[in-house]
């Protein structure tokens, strides 16, 4: 009997010293190295399992990732699909998320993202800043986006040193603007924009088609009006249209 019990105890603890033994980092620093995500520094603590990623760099984003913190959901690691939640300081906010390996469905939420942060490398032909909230869902099918939608609220956006044909302004206060997004049919994501405030009212609708595997091959095709409130272009509605992909925009 006792050796029957020694025998169990064995059984029993294997997996778990298995467990503790297993070299988690080196699994992790692979998976991210296949994935093309390069990072500075990798941290694994067993119990409870967390992965904490240092100074993240994704090579289709403009922007770093700061600090990620994924929590994966430890019931889930036996079972074909694995969840877990992320949690991200990124562009001088917070990033929280809930989703599945293989991915099919991300659900967001966005905190206090400093938007002057996320497009240091941006191409648009003014200077804009402001804070970022709000969330969203996301439904992926073979690679694809296939579904979702979501809602933010851009605070105080402020626009500096327009210039768009006649109109040149050098600064802007569009105030509190909303942004809706919703995936129509796969791969196509209609945006719809508006917003007003002490300088000028804007409106932007029309539709980014995603690349999801090279981000900066996006196609984005937007209507843009923004009426000025200030001299010398005041209750003035200019029109232009952002045309073309993402590395290489064109303004008309």
């Amino acid at each position: 009997m006792r050796k029957l019990i020694v025998v169990l105890i064995f059984l029993l603890s294997f997996p778990f010293f298995l467990y503790l033994t297993f070299p988690i980092e080196r699994f992790v620093e692979n998976s991210l190295c296949h994935q093309k995500i390069s990072c500075k520094k990798v941290e694994v603590r067993r119990l409870p399992l967390k992965v904490e990623l240092d100074d993240v760099k994704l090579s289709f984003l403009p922007f770093k990732f700061d600090k990620v913190i994924i929590n994966p959901q430890v019931s889930s690691l036996l079972s074909e699909e694995k969840r877990f939640n992320v949690l991200a300081r990124v562009c001088g906010g917070i990033l929280k998320a809930d989703a599945n390996y293989p991915v099919h469905s991300v659900k967001f939420k966005l905190e206090k993202l400093r938007v002057e942060n996320c497009l240091k490398k941006s191409s648009l032909p003014f200077s804009i800043s402001g804070n970022l909230f709000g969330g969203g869902t996301l439904s992926f099918a073979k690679n694809s986006l296939v579904g979702g939608s979501g809602n933010f609220k851009l605070q105080n956006l402020k626009l500096r040193k327009i210039a768009f044909g006649l109109l040149s302004l050098p600064s802007a206060d569009i105030g509190d603007v909303k942004v809706t997004y919703k995936v129509k049919r796969k791969n196509v994501v209609d945006i719809d924009v508006k917003g007003k405030g002490k300088d000028a009212r804007l409106s932007v609708k029309g539709y980014v088609n995603l690349n999801a595997r090279q981000i900066e091959r996006s196609y984005v095709n937007l209507r843009v009006k923004l009426t000025p409130y200030v001299e010398p272009f005041k209750g003035q509605t200019f029109s232009f249209r952002i045309k073309g992909f993402l590395e290489n925009l064109s303004f008309k």
